[in-house]
């Protein structure tokens, strides 16, 4: 009698930009790395009065990611579009109203920059779990 044969490892499958276990990994690196240290001290290294300053809009860059990227990796364009041109409508006004043109492309690099501490984030979580293991 033949033994049965196991049945086959379902792999990841990897339907957007990366796989739902790297969301966490990914948020956290967008938030802590770039919302939090990146944008903040690139755009604004003098004083503590900068930072803060500058935080909201770092902040709101990472919201835009939160809001439109799915927990499986895929954007969701329905929410990112609108987000991000109240992003840039925001930092817009603002800046007018201040005089200060740099919060509305402070908020368009800063979405750059999420996605790439948010894929830094998600390489220091995938070393996490390799070690774990």
């Amino acid at each position: 009698m033949a033994t049965p044969r196991p049945a086959p490892r379902k792999k990841a499958r990897r339907a957007g930009l990366f796989l739902p276990a790297d969301y966490v990994p990914f948020m956290l690196g967008t938030f802590v790395l770039g919302g939090l240290l990146a944008i903040p001290f690139a755009c604004a290294p003098r004083s503590l009065r900068d930072y803060l300053i500058v935080l909201p809009w770092s902040l709101g860059s990472a919201v835009v990611l939160f809001v439109s990227i799915r927990r499986d990796g895929r954007v969701l364009w329905i929410r990112a579009a609108p987000a991000i041109v109240a992003l840039v409508v925001v930092g817009y006004l603002y800046g007018r109203a201040a005089g200060q043109p740099m919060p509305a492309v402070l908020s368009m690099l800063g979405f750059g920059a999420m996605l790439v501490a948010g894929y830094v984030g998600l390489g220091v979580g995938r070393l996490v779990r390799l070690f774990r293991h």
